[in-house]
């Protein structure tokens, strides 16, 4: 039996065990060191890919060459299945950010998996839907916000939910200054003056990759207008 799974996937948990290791089967699985693309802007395949372990940036590049970040998508998580959808050319470009493993299904298979096992497309269909949730958010942030709210309700939305209401709250592995100017739409040099008025305030404090937000309350009033 092979070591790995997609039994921990939202997308496809819910398949029969029999099918699913029908499906395990078909995939390709492939390793990727840090650092390496795995799809090209404008390819003309529909694999989809499903992360194993490790994690992964989609991005595009505006005409000055500046990447512009759109999603870190990690462990469990897939990309590559709207061209597997709409048979169109890959829109964005999807680089390794840590080495990982990652199962590889034709386009054909995963439209099948899809198409005969509902509760499989209804949790595509919820993925789908928080995906045009979360660009709608982002672009509200980028034409109305100022950059203390943009950076504070990203810090915010990294706490995860679970943090919601709390006083404190803690990111475990803080993304870099240029990954978090590239969500919210800012250069890294005002991330950085932003983060340092947000420390000097006493609203957050950092410890190498960890950053501790020490007045929750005040980061919220900061950041929603």
């Amino acid at each position: 039996m092979s070591e790995y799974t997609l039994a921990t996937t939202l997308l496809f948990k819910d398949l029969p065990a029999d099918k699913l290791a029908l499906l395990e089967q078909e995939c390709i699985w492939r390793t990727y060191g840090a650092n390496e693309t795995i799809i090209k802007f404008g390819d003309e395949y529909t694999d989809v890919f499903v992360i194993f372990d490790g994690e992964t940036h989609v991005l595009n590049y505006s005409e000055n060459g500046k990447a512009i970040d759109y999603a870190t998508l990690k462990t469990g998580d897939l990309f590559g299945e709207m061209a597997a959808i709409d048979c169109l050319p890959r829109s964005a470009w999807v680089t390794t950010k840590s080495p990982a493993t990652i199962a590889v299904l034709s386009g054909e298979l995963f439209i099948s998996t899809i198409t005969e096992h509902p509760q499989s497309a209804l949790n595509l269909l919820r993925r789908l839907s928080s995906i045009v949730r979360k660009g709608n958010e982002q672009i509200s942030n980028v034409r109305l916000l100022s950059a203390e709210q943009r950076i504070g309700l990203e810090l915010l939305r990294l706490t995860g939910a679970e943090a919601l209401g709390g006083k404190s709250s803690m990111i475990e592995s803080l993304p870099n200054q240029t990954d978090i100017a590239n969500v919210v739409g800012l250069t890294r040099e005002t991330v950085a003056r932003v983060m340092s008025k947000f420390s000097q305030e006493k609203i957050i404090e950092r410890k190498g990759r960890t950053l501790e937000i020490l007045d929750r309350r005040r980061l919220q009033e900061l950041a929603i207008p």
